[in-house]
């Protein structure tokens, strides 16, 4: 018979276990209206076009960054080093005007060229954005006062890591966005769809636990949300390859004065049925972005879960549940975004390396986003190199 002292601190210790969940559990009504208010924002950001969907990641990129600064400042047990924060966001913008300004310079070229502010801002991004990288260092070193200097060298460490990891992916999925707006909603659907598929056949069949890092995750529902997220996605994907609204790239339009989806763009050969011969004596017609979105859904639901784990390592060692509580019932921005990072370079990388448009075609654009005077010049040389070598 368990003694009564023992017997008093064992209820105690249950008691505070009981209350401390009940602290952490989220309430579910506050997870549904979060989610549904987070699903239509999503889907007005679809219908307003490409553009908004950049500017969506870039807002997301931003409170990612801010998420993880400010667990950093708080675990150096010095949030107010001088003048740090104010370095840590000029790295910010110089690495996004870095990336972003040779994206949107070198694509809308001949729009930036009829205002003299844009053209001064787009023009030579990359040299002038590495100027001002190497001023935020000779900045850095001239703030070093020796008091506070090694913690400042270790945030400047992790700093550079965060640019790495968090900007360099939205970069990634902004430049696929512009090609088609499918390029950036099948991958973020996709591993929504996955925390769905996963959760619901590890609630229903889950019984051996999968990683340690998350006790919750079972191999059960690992494995249904493989299934179930190539299934949708596929569907998902044969559903989008339907309108011109997602599948047609961000173009200047001379006629409305704008930058918008070109929606009488003729679909690439991706969207596009073709007759697969699946065996002998049965064939189908398929999209080739049908086996896109396959390969997309399982890199999707078998390797970036492991951001997610990667994320919950992270917590764990700084004891820390949530990134921060931006979002009711779910967390921080970076609670909810963690694998889509790891989805950007993926599809990015795909993109680059399977979907290459022919070297005409990619001289054709360029030519094509050059000034009307750039585009003379190179019809006039051009013109002369083939009279000299006698093929005119």
């Amino acid at each position: 018979m368990m003694p009564k002292r023992k017997t008093r601190v064992h209820d105690q210790l249950r008691k505070r276990e009981y209350v401390e969940e009940k602290k952490v559990t989220p309430n579910w009504k506050q997870r549904v209206k979060a989610g549904l208010l987070m699903m239509s924002s999503f889907l007005f950001i679809l219908y307003q076009g490409s553009l908004a969907v950049a500017a969506t990641i870039l807002m997301v990129q931003l409170m990612c960054y801010k998420e993880i600064l400010t667990i950093c400042y708080t675990i150096n047990k010095n949030p107010s080093l001088p003048k740090f924060r104010m370095t840590a966001w000029y790295f910010f913008i110089v690495w996004n005007y870095t990336l972003l300004g040779e994206t949107f310079g070198e694509q809308f070229k001949s729009v930036f060229e009829k205002d003299r502010y844009l053209s001064f801002i787009f023009d030579h991004s990359r040299f002038k954005g590495c100027c001002l990288y190497f001023g935020g260092i000779v900045m850095f070193v001239i703030n070093l006062a020796g008091k506070y200097d090694i913690k400042r060298f270790r945030l400047l460490a992790i700093l550079h890591v965060l640019l790495v990891v968090i900007t360099l992916p939205t970069y990634l999925l902004v430049k696929c966005s512009l090609e088609g707006m499918v390029w950036a909603v099948i991958p973020l659907a996709s591993v929504i769809l996955n925390d769905i598929f996963a959760y619901v056949f590890g609630k229903v069949m889950g019984r051996t636990p999968l990683i340690h890092l998350s006790p919750n995750k079972t191999r059960e529902g690992f494995l249904g949300g493989i299934v179930g997220t190539i299934i949708s996605t596929i569907a998902l994907a044969h559903f989008l390859s339907r309108y011109n609204h997602f599948i047609c790239p961000t173009e200047y339009n001379e006629l409305t004065g704008i930058i918008e989806i070109n929606p009488n763009c003729t679909p690439s050969l991706l969207f596009v049925p073709t007759e697969y011969n699946i065996m002998p004596g049965f064939s189908m017609k398929l999209l080739p972005f049908h086996l896109d979105s396959f390969y997309i859904a399982l890199f999707a639901s078998s390797i970036a879960p492991f951001a997610g784990f990667f994320a919950s390592g992270f917590k764990r060692a700084f004891n820390i549940k949530d990134f921060s509580d931006t979002i009711p019932g779910h967390g921080g921005i970076l609670d909810r975004f963690d694998c889509q990072f790891l989805m950007a370079i993926f599809v990015y990388v795909y993109m680059s390396t399977f979907l290459k448009t022919s070297k005409f075609k990619k001289l054709y654009g360029k030519v094509m986003h050059l000034s009307d005077r750039d585009q003379l010049v190179f019809y006039d040389m051009l013109k002369s190199v083939l009279e000299e070598q006698n093929m005119l």
